[in-house]
């Protein structure tokens, strides 16, 4: 009997000091958060961090003391610690107050915005009394220029709190002139030019000075002419250039010169912010001095329709086209194209497009049907003022007769860039591999062509805002299995345009 109490006096002893233990250590844990809080309050974020540290390694799984460690290191500017931290408390606690707040500040502050707009319109649509995410929501869309949607989140976190009211009026205003809203935009500028005696109030000056020359309406047509004159070094008619998708040989070596037009044409239908149908016609034609034979008109017509959801654009497109060869009828072709593209918050603009033609040239045997699929993108780069461009695309040619049944693989890689004294530059690098599915009746081989081609550009505006001036390079290198269709040459042209 003896025993037994004195057994059951040991257990409850153990029992009691393991209690005391835990406690302990959760009082320990508990101490340690509260004395990192007034630390982190304090700005003393050494000391916050070793008692935040302090606490996690009693109580590892606390999504509380995670989020202050997360606050620290955010405020520390180690971001990816912050991260991590943040991202274990939203595992553990996804509903901990301003913990999406939080990883959503520190989402823009490492740049991406797109990870941060969306998490600060989920807060904004769950908690609609929060003016910070509405205001921040649309500071993170204006980093990813999506102007219009950033727009509405300025204007009601403005109105609804004096705080940020002059900030909110600023980005909103500029949102405007982005839009097309000229007079709107002018109006928040103007009051906060007239309400900040501060940078922001001297940034809203500069903003009105530029847009006082702007027109205020958008204009929904889009007028384009070109001419100028060309010298080639080698008189060969690439019909390529201009949409043709069959061959003319020539046989020529010779220079010459060549007179060349391109008007386009084009009017917007505006159904809604968000969707348009648009029409429009394409007219190119050439003159050549010695080799009239070669004179190539090209007109090509285009029904469209494009809708934008947020980041992405969808378009559809109908374009029925002639092309004519001195003077005589070469091509008809009834075009589709469906493409869609997404634009992301770092100015990178991807896109995957189908296009199908339908071919009715006068040579019967090359009538058919040609089907490419082509990626794009596009970059914007040195803050706005010049774009990276590049494309691959996969295009299958089915004809009457095999001679002219081919694939071909195109590649293209440039840049544009806009440069002082309101000139800009443009150079593309482009290479095709052509190969053709058949024996060639002619020349008893598969014909398999590869094709180099280096374009520039430089072009100056002059007196007018419509007005431009400019000369175009370049050379093209085509490398054929059949020693008829192997040629190079050199061209530079001077020219004229008119933008309306």
């Amino acid at each position: 009997m003896v025993k037994c109490l004195g057994s059951a006096s040991i257990f409850v002893c153990a029992v009691f000091v393991c209690v005391a233990f835990a406690q302990a250590q959760i009082t320990d844990s508990e101490g340690y958060y509260d004395i990192g809080v007034f630390a982190f309050e304090d700005g003393d974020y050494v000391k916050a961090l070793a008692n935040f540290e302090r606490a996690l390694a009693s109580s590892p799984n606390n999504p509380y003391y995670l989020q202050y460690l997360g606050r620290t290191y955010h405020e520390m500017k180690s971001y990816e610690k912050a991260f991590q931290a943040y991202r274990k408390a939203v595992s553990l606690m996804p509903d901990i107050p301003q913990l999406k707040y939080d990883l959503a500040s520190l989402y823009y502050d490492m740049e991406k915005y797109e990870k941060a707009g969306d998490l600060f319109m989920e807060i904004a649509g769950a908690d609609p009394d929060h003016v910070l995410a509405r205001y921040y929501a649309g500071i993170n869309l204006y980093k990813q220029e999506r102007y219009a949607e950033a727009l509405n989140y300025f204007l009601s976190a403005a109105e609804d709190s004096p705080s940020v009211k002059t900030n909110g009026y600023y980005y909103a205003g500029v949102c405007c002139l982005e839009t097309g809203k000229v007079e709107k935009g002018t109006e928040l500028l103007t009051y906060v030019r007239e309400n900040d005696s501060g940078l922001l109030g001297d940034n809203a000056a500069v903003r009105l000075a530029a847009a006082a020359g702007r027109k205020k309406p958008v204009k929904p047509y889009q007028l384009y002419l070109k001419a100028g004159g060309r010298y080639d070094g080698n008189a060969r008619l690439d019909p390529e250039d201009s949409g043709v998708s069959g061959d003319i040989e020539t046989g020529k070596d010779e220079e010459d010169w060549i007179m060349f037009g391109l008007f386009y044409g084009s009017y917007d239908f505006g159904i809604t912010p968000d969707f348009k149908i648009g029409a429009g016609y394409n007219h190119y034609q050439s003159w050549y001095d010695e080799y009239s034979e070669y004179d190539l008109t090209a007109g090509i017509f285009h029904l469209d329709a494009e809708y934008r959801f947020n980041r992405a654009t969808f378009r559809l497109e109908y374009a029925p086209a002639f092309f004519r060869v001195d003077s005589e009828n070469y091509l008809k072709r009834h075009g589709f194209k469906a493409g869609a593209e997404w634009r992301t918050s770092f100015g990178l603009t991807t896109g995957l497009a189908y296009t199908f033609y339908d071919n009715d040239y006068e040579n019967g045997d090359m009538d058919g049907d040609t089907n490419e699929m082509a990626l794009n993108g596009k970059w914007s780069v040195w803050r706005g003022k010049g774009w990276i461009v590049a494309q691959i695309a996969c295009e299958m040619n089915s004809a009457f007769h095999p001679d002219y049944e081919y694939r071909r693989i195109k590649t293209k890689l440039g840049a544009v860039v806009e440069l002082p004294w309101n000139t800009a530059f443009s150079i593309f690098l482009k290479y095709q591999d052509k190969k053709y599915d058949n024996t060639d009746s002619a020349y008893r081989i598969e014909r398999n062509d590869d094709k180099y081609i280096v374009s520039a550009s430089l072009t100056k505006r002059i007196y007018y805002e419509w007005l431009r001036a400019g000369v175009d390079l370049d050379y093209t290198d085509n490398d054929s299995n059949v020693k008829a269709y192997t040629y190079h040459s050199e061209s530079a042209a001077l020219f004229m345009s008119v933008l309306f």
